[in-house]
């Protein structure tokens, strides 16, 4: 490198040919400490650098030297332990939103998981749907150190607001280890693109708090940041250390808390980039501290600064035209019950009809013995002539979504083993009703078909278990016979599923059935379910059940033989 003159040529260049040299350099000295002590070959030398550059983290190198005309770009992470005369830190305000359906928390060097329920979803009527507001664990312990709830919904909630609290404190460090790298100025820049963000406490930005920090308060607004001041909140700040630019209208805060806490309007005319240094004119008309007015019917806006000579031109992105083209439909390589009996014609609940049942004609399609093959399904006149004679009748002439019920019922009966409660109270009832769309008289048979199941001996038998779970979900091999038509793979949920740790070969499943007939036989119901027994079966013999228990509970329709219990069809596999 020397003898070539190529260092040298490197060095008399500008910025990027002395990042090349500074890198180039480290590599040499990363091949010197290799092979220090080694006697290694060539060969060997050059497989273990290879090794040290994919194993080993290194920072950009740079020559050292005074009067250059250039800005060095680094991570917060490569700048640690490095001090500079002026730092510029841009887009180190963020935090990722924490939206993942998995969560996890680590405890006494045991990782836990939690998967978001399959029907865990927050609602409108927010007092009783939504996520449930915790305590920042036991004793008011920091996160990382509070106990683990036992509930499935409660975890995952408590594991998610843990990761949020450490994401938002690695944030704050980050910031604090790239401001702290100035010796003489800091220049920070954040941007926020709502007024929620520049208000402390924001769930996924720090703008806010770092503004309530080296601002001045504002007293007339509740004590929130003054955007309108033109320096720091600092005995040495100076007018021009803060400069706020907006590209749209301000309203701030974003809500108006009424006398104690008005909303103050900024225009985007009156904050350009370019104004900084020069002091905003006070307003006649009495607005708080800055010059900003409160926004109400009569209000003015802030007065707008003097513009400076200084000028900068903010360029925005070209608008370009876009299209989205729907691509072919990929073949799925999973399948559930759901899709497996749509194809194959097979009846579904969700629909009540006291009519009279006819048995299977020969033109019905067969399940045929486990193990078997799956008939082709093609469409021809026998499906049609199969479907009208479906237990439920007609469609219904009400404009009623016949699965809001369905989805009413599997929501309280999750929520029923997930709390541990006797009974789903009214209130509960009502706000599932209208999250769900249930229609009044739909709401009346919800309510009969709780009570018929919360008091149901079959509802005993599943908590009895020592452990009971709501809508688990799976994705597993699927049946044989059916991998070569539907997919190599089954995937879905089991509306209540129980285990017991003594009996580790055994399960229970429940599912819950609303709608159908008083009418049908039990011939006709016991081949009705037996598609979905097969899935169900299958995926937890695969998953080591070696014995699985299967019950359909049919919540609407009463047991002939035991009144006021659910008729439940079961099979053993």
């Amino acid at each position: 490198m020397v003898e070539s003159g190529w260092l040298a040529r490197l060095e008399e260049g500008g910025a990027q040919e002395h990042a090349v040299a500074a890198n180039v350099l480290k590599a040499l000295a990363i091949v010197e400490e290799e092979e220090e002590g080694r006697a290694f070959a060539p060969r060997l030398v050059a497989r273990a650098f290879a090794d040290h550059i994919a194993h080993v983290k290194e920072s950009p190198a740079a020559l050292s030297g005074a009067g250059e005309d250039a800005v060095r770009i680094m991570t917060v992470h490569a700048s640690k332990g490095l001090e500079f005369p002026v730092v510029a830190v841009a887009e180190c305000d963020g935090i990722r939103s924490n939206g993942d359906r998995i969560q996890f928390c680590d405890r006494a060097g045991t990782t836990l998981w939690s998967a978001l329920p399959n029907r865990f979803e927050p609602a409108s009527d927010k007092d009783l749907l939504k996520l449930p507001v915790l305590d920042s664990g036991e004793d008011g312990a920091p996160a990382g150190e509070g106990a683990v709830p036992s509930r499935a919904s409660e975890a995952f909630v408590f594991m998610r607001d843990e990761r949020n609290a450490l994401d938002y404190e690695e944030a704050a460090r980050l910031l604090y280890v790239a401001i702290t790298r100035a010796r003489e100025v800091a220049i920070l820049a954040m941007g926020a693109g709502a007024a929620t963000e520049l208000e402390p406490g924001h769930g996924t930005s720090l703008v806010g708090e770092v503004l309530a920090r080296i601002l001045p308060s504002d007293a007339e607004n509740g004590g929130l940041p003054d955007l309108g001041a033109d320096r720091l909140d600092f005995d040495d700040a100076h007018a021009g250390d803060f400069q706020m630019v907006l590209l749209d209208d301000l309203k701030y805060p974003s809500k108006s808390g009424g006398a104690k806490r008005p909303q103050l309007v900024f225009y985007a005319e009156d904050y350009p980039l370019g104004t900084a240094g020069v002091e905003p004119v006070g307003m006649d008309t009495g607005g708080g501290a800055g010059g900003s007015a409160a926004l109400d019917e009569d209000s003015c806006p802030m007065s707008a600064p003097e513009p400076a000579t200084r000028e900068v031109l903010l360029v925005r992105p070209a608008t370009v035209d876009a299209a989205t083209l729907p691509l072919p439909p990929v073949a799925r390589d999973s399948y559930s019950y759901t899709s497996m009996a749509a194809e194959l014609h097979e009846e579904g609940e969700d629909r009540f009809s006291a009519a009279p049942v006819e048995a299977a004609g020969e033109d019905e399609f067969s399940l045929g013995e486990p193990g078997a093959q799956f008939p082709d399904g093609k469409p021809d006149d026998a499906v049609g002539e199969a479907t009208s004679r479906r237990p439920h009748g007609p469609e219904p002439a009400s404009s009623d979504d016949p699965t809001a019920l369905g989805s009413a019922f599997h929501a309280a009966a999750q929520w029923l083993i997930e709390t541990g409660a006797d009974s789903v109270p009214v209130e509960r009832i009502e706000a599932l009703a209208r999250y769900w769309g249930v229609s009044p008289a739909q709401r009346e048979r919800l309510a009969t078909a709780l009570a018929r199941w919360e008091g149901s001996r079959v509802r005993a038998e599943l908590l009895s278990w020592p452990q009971v779970r709501a809508e688990v979900p799976f994705f597993s091999l699927g049946m044989d016979e059916a991998r070569e038509r539907f997919g190599a793979y089954a995937e879905g949920a089991i509306d209540a599923l129980a285990t017991d740790p003594a009996r580790p070969g055994e399960a229970l499943v429940i599912d819950y059935k609303t709608g159908g007939s008083a009418n049908e036989t039990a011939e006709q119901l016991q081949k009705k379910h037996e598609l979905q027994a097969r899935v169900y079966a299958d995926v937890l013999h695969r998953a080591g059940f070696s014995r699985v228990a299967l019950a359909f509970v049919r919540v609407e329709i009463e047991d002939p033989a035991h009144v006021g219990e659910p008729q439940v069809v079961r099979y053993e596999q």
